[in-house]
């Protein structure tokens, strides 16, 4: 049983697949399983969660509005063998304050 099943078993979550541009797929040809916790409820916002196709961690965010997508707070995106690739903070879809990148090998590279 794949860990990814698990995460769609949820009704009050939307599961979405997508290809590497992040546009709508099907199952058969995404490249990122998109879960967003939360969304069939009454609360604006939701918890997001991304993983590669090979079910490792892609990116945990927040929207404030899961409407129309648009992220508030935290942002965190992995590179697919674990390792930390950026942060980054959200104010109304628009990044803020200091943003970290790292290179795949867990360096830093940018602040």
């Amino acid at each position: 049983m794949s860990p990814l099943l698990v995460f769609s078993q949820n009704t009050k979550d939307l599961v979405i697949y997508l290809d590497s541009l992040e546009i709508l797929a099907n199952e058969d040809n995404y490249q990122i399983l998109r879960v967003m916790k939360d969304f069939y409820t009454d609360s604006p916002g939701c918890k997001v969660y991304d993983y590669y196709k090979s079910g490792k961690r892609k990116a945990i965010g927040n929207y404030e509005d899961k409407y129309n997508l648009q992220k508030a707070g935290q942002y965190l995106t992995y590179y697919e063998n674990g390792n930390k690739a950026s942060i980054f903070y959200f104010k109304d879809n628009v990044p803020i304050g200091k943003f970290y990148t790292w290179y795949e090998k867990g360096n830093i590279k940018s602040e």
